[in-house]
């Protein structure tokens, strides 16, 4: 799971896709923008970029909760229709039916 907080814009997205490039190779992908509080086009690029190379992977990506301002970029640029989008964490393993972590451990 990548947890991404802030703003993604031209000084920051080359670093999204650096940490999203990071991420081992076969696994299922959870990345948290629930506090993302901006998203410019070159951070849209690097979430699509992952997207395009994980789905030629056959690899799932799921974005959890991006604040309205955020899910309505992805949405004008059709990023919204093709990436799987859901408000929680916990949404988005079971999504991939993965148990979700035991707090009393």
């Amino acid at each position: 799971m990548l947890h991404v907080h802030g703003e993604i814009d031209l000084a920051t997205a080359p670093k999204l896709a650096q940490h999203l490039a990071s991420l081992p190779g076969d696994a299922p992908v959870v990345v948290d923008f629930t506090h993302v509080e901006y998203l410019d086009l070159t951070g849209v690029r690097a979430l699509e970029d992952f997207h395009a190379q994980s789905i030629a992977a056959d690899r799932p990506v799921i974005v959890v909760g991006p604040l309205p301002q955020v899910r309505r970029i992805l949405d004008l640029v059709g990023l919204g229709r093709r990436l799987r989008i859901v408000d929680t964490v916990a949404m988005a393993l079971e999504a991939l039916h993965i148990p979700p972590p035991n707090d009393s451990d």
